[in-house]
């Protein structure tokens, strides 16, 4: 089966969509599909650790951007002189007019049209009739649909049911990295200023993940739980409330806002916290609830959304937007040692369940659905 991934968020440091098209180029070949990746050169997949075979993993580099007209009628054209069976485009932007291969799109959430005010300084929140518009034409060229969450499925064919009979769940998976070696977490701490015991935020600032929220509770607690609050959240000029609240006597002295932090240092940063604290009320899937419990992380985060699904019984989870509630679970878990050795415990098994090289054989089994029932158009 030789497929055409559409690989242009990948770049040189992806995130989200591009890490996402980083992890199935790189585990697709091992499940037999022949993978022609679009985007990237090949300098950039060695740097990710890929390297290129024939019969494997070929590369078409595109320099334009992932916005351009271009680059998406380019795409078009490789994915009909190449041989290639279907493309798998692994979310926005896709290929607004399509036309001859059979076509599989990923969704991962559909936030700004559940909620406008949650991304409403983000591109998406400003302009969500064109986020709809790209959604509406996904289900209406899409020869099957993926969604990383039973969630997010329920969203899309709530919100479109015409996509009922075209999506299928595939969930993301979780890299499973060795520990890192105590001194070296020790350095890292170090080098970022951090001080045992901490309590560990990673994520952005968008009002949905409720940072404010988190914020408060810790306030409120501060004098029963002698801990740091430690947030790794690049600082977002579009919401300046979360900077000005960190400004506040009482919270200054115990936040610590790392803004972006490189790779080993977020992993020793997990593998020394005492606990995550997640009070996101959406998630399509929520990938760094998985990561904290691969590095033997307890959790504490809400119960909405996608959360429930993707940690089962390995989190402490909350009603959403209960401030108070999230406070009192903070503290009794920084009093109660022995349920956050449990839900390490727990966390450990779960993760299991959540491989990438299970995310790709199940993808390669939607590709095989997608030729039986698509053809050519």
């Amino acid at each position: 089966m030789r497929v055409l991934l559409d690989g242009r968020a990948i770049g040189e440091e992806p995130t989200g969509v591009g890490s996402y098209a980083l992890h199935l180029a790189r585990e697709l070949p091992r499940v037999g599909v022949e993978l022609l990746l679009f985007g990237p050169n090949e300098r950039q997949l060695r740097k990710h650790g890929l390297e290129p075979r024939p019969g494997r993993l070929e590369v078409v580099p595109e320099l334009r951007s992932p916005m351009s007209l271009t680059g998406h009628r380019r795409l078009r054209r490789i994915a009909a002189d190449t041989g290639c069976r279907l493309c798998h485009c692994p979310y926005l932007p896709f290929p607004f007019f399509w036309s001859g291969l059979p076509l599989v799109v990923t969704v991962h959430d559909l936030i700004p049209l559940l909620d406008r005010t949650w991304v409403a300084q983000s591109a998406k929140g400003k302009y969500s009739f064109v986020f709809r518009a790209y959604h509406r034409r996904i289900v209406q060229t899409a020869t099957r649909i993926v969604t990383v969450s039973g969630h997010s499925a329920g969203d899309l064919t709530r919100l479109f049911p015409a996509a009922a009979g075209k999506t299928e769940v595939v969930h993301n998976g979780v890299l499973v990295q060795p520990s890192v070696a105590d001194e070296v977490v020790a350095a890292e701490l170090a080098r970022l200023g951090v001080r045992p015991p901490y309590f560990l935020y990673v994520g952005r600032r968008d009002p949905y993940k409720k940072l404010g929220l988190l914020l408060e509770a810790f306030s409120s607690i501060r004098d029963r739980v002698p801990v740091q609050l430690v947030l790794v959240s690049p600082p977002d000029a579009r919401y300046p409330e979360v900077a000005a609240r960190l400004g506040r006597p009482d919270l200054r002295d115990r936040v610590l806002d790392l803004g972006y932090v490189p790779e080993l240092g977020l992993r020793a940063l997990y593998q020394r916290a005492d606990l995550l604290v997640h009070p996101s009320i959406y998630e399509g899937f929520g990938l760094t609830l998985l990561e904290a419990m691969s590095h033997g992380t307890p959790v504490l985060a809400c119960r909405a959304a996608s959360v429930p699904e993707v940690v089962g019984d390995a989190a402490v989870l909350v009603e959403p937007d209960d401030q108070a509630g999230f406070a009192d679970a903070m503290a009794r878990l920084w009093q109660d040692s022995g349920e956050r050795t449990r839900l390490t415990r727990l966390g450990t098994r779960r993760v299991v369940d959540f491989s990438w090289g299970r995310c790709a054989r199940e993808t390669a089994e939607v590709y095989s659905r997608s030729l039986t029932a698509g053809g050519r158009r």
